[in-house]
């Protein structure tokens, strides 16, 4: 069966239309027999429709829901608007029982609508959601729908509740209040799976196109109260890149998958922030040193990154600076003593990576992939 919904022109909304006609249909109707057709019932029961300078029907929405019927049945609409007030007047000739099947169906998923494609809306989208259970989203021609079936059949306010939760359009969720108000439940938390539209005196159309979460690509970043060496993992929702403190996510990575990997960097490498900490103090004493025997070697060790075998201070000389190693070293390791001597540790100079920085690296990406 088909729910098509066919409305007129808005009052510069598109849910702030003043007439609307719902058809229940057992065949598809084309969008001029769904406009001609409300065209006949807005005439016989709000013969005014059409005094209004923009009173035409410009709207076509499709559903097809699970359903049978032999018949065409309708529900006509006026909505009365004045000062953000809504009201309706309706005509109906649904019967009782497939009304209450109709209810009963949308009662059991709930909707989201979504118009923008920008960085904000795919954040409401993927945070929505990863709070339903197997969640199924749509593009369409101005945005998203979003659509969940729920464990189990809930109340209509529960619904409206779980909407504004979502930032489901407003005046949608204002419509559908008013049509439950009115016991037409069974029209509300619809979506359309295709749209037909007029527009500068053309017929546009669109078929909703149903997506893989992972096409929803959102940048949001975080911060840690760890120096973390660089680094860029790729993981099924995504990439996580790190540089220092700041962790950038860029994919289909909602907001608590967010909190829950920075959550778990902070409660898994702590111990690595005090032996960094004890990295920072060391290196800055060993440059202090060097920079009594020469600015140019302080400046050089800044560059250069720590780490510790036993008690033994390791500084790791990067290439480009490899023409500085002899005189941190010194004629006859005489530099290095003197900084030995003055740090109060021993020290040996090596031109490979740092191995914690290649450990870290390893267990920021197990770490990461087993949280993700």
């Amino acid at each position: 069966m088909w729910h098509v919904m066919i409305y007129s022109h808005g009052l510069g909304r598109v849910y702030t239309h003043p007439y609307a006609v719902h058809l229940l249909t057992p065949v598809k109707p084309s969008p001029e027999e769904a406009f001609r057709k409300a065209g006949e019932l807005l005439d016989t029961h709000f013969p005014e429709w059409m005094k209004g300078e923009e009173s035409f029907l410009a709207y076509a929405g499709y559903e097809e829901i699970p359903f049978d019927t032999l018949l065409c049945h309708y529900v006509a609409v006026k909505f009365i608007i004045s000062k953000d007030e809504y009201k309706i007047s309706y005509y109906s000739n649904v019967p009782s029982e497939l009304a209450e099947k109709i209810t009963d169906y949308r009662l059991r998923e709930v909707t989201f609508d979504y118009d923008g494609d920008d960085e904000y809306t795919k954040y409401v989208i993927l945070d929505t959601a990863c709070e339903l259970e197997n969640p199924t989203i749509y593009k369409t021609y101005r945005g998203y729908h979003l659509r969940a079936g729920l464990p189990s059949k809930l109340d209509f306010d529960e619904i409206i509740r779980m909407r504004r939760r979502g930032f489901d359009d407003f005046s949608r969720i204002r419509i559908d209040e008013i049509y439950h108000e009115n016991g037409l439940t069974f029209l509300t938390n619809l979506l359309f799976n295709e749209k037909y539209w007029i527009e500068n005196g053309g017929l546009k159309h669109y078929v909703e196109e149903k997506i893989d979460v992972k096409d929803v690509v959102a940048t949001r970043s975080g911060y840690v109260s760890i120096k973390l060496p660089e680094l860029v993992i790729q993981l099924p929702k995504g990439s996580i890149s790190i540089k220092g403190d700041r962790v950038e996510f860029k994919g289909c990575f909602s907001n608590k998958d967010v909190q829950r990997i920075l959550r778990s960097i902070e409660d898994n490498l702590w111990e690595y922030s005090f032996q960094q900490q004890r990295q920072v103090d060391i290196k800055e004493r060993i440059a202090d040193a060097y920079g009594k025997i020469s600015p140019i070697l302080r400046l050089a060790v800044s560059t250069c990154s720590l780490s510790f075998e036993g008690e033994k201070a390791v500084l790791h000389v990067p290439q480009s600076l490899s023409n500085i190693v002899g005189r941190l070293i010194g004629k006859g390791g005489a530099n290095i003593r003197a900084v030995e001597h003055e740090v109060g540790v021993r020290i040996s100079i090596s031109q490979e990576e740092t191995p914690e920085d290649v450990k870290l690296k390893k267990k920021l990406q197990e770490l990461l992939r087993q949280v993700v």
